[in-house]
C-alpha cells in the first residue's frame, strides 16, 4: 500500500523502512479503514432533568466515545 501511494516501483525499498516507521503506516491505514467502515454520530435528544448527574455523566462520556445515541 505504501509502495503505491509513494509510487515507488520497487517495494523493497518500503520494506527496508524501520519498523516504527512501517508500524505507523500501518496504525494510519487501519484509523483510515475504520473511520470509513463507522457510519456517522447520530446526535443524542435532549436530557430531560429526570436524569442524575451520574447518568448524565455516564451518557456524555459514551457519546463523546461515539458509543451513545
Amino acid at each position: 500500500m505504501l509502495a503505491d501511494r509513494w509510487d515507488e516501483p520497487d517495494p523493497r525499498k518500503i520494506a527496508e523502512l524501520p519498523a516504527n516507521i512501517l508500524t505507523h503506516w500501518q496504525a494510519y491505514f487501519d484509523l483510515l479503514r475504520t473511520e470509513a467502515e463507522t457510519p456517522a454520530p447520530v446526535h443524542s435528544p435532549p436530557v430531560t432533568a429526570a436524569q442524575s448527574d451520574s447518568d448524565q455523566q455516564f451518557a456524555d462520556c459514551f457519546r463523546i466515545l461515539g458509543h451513545g445515541c
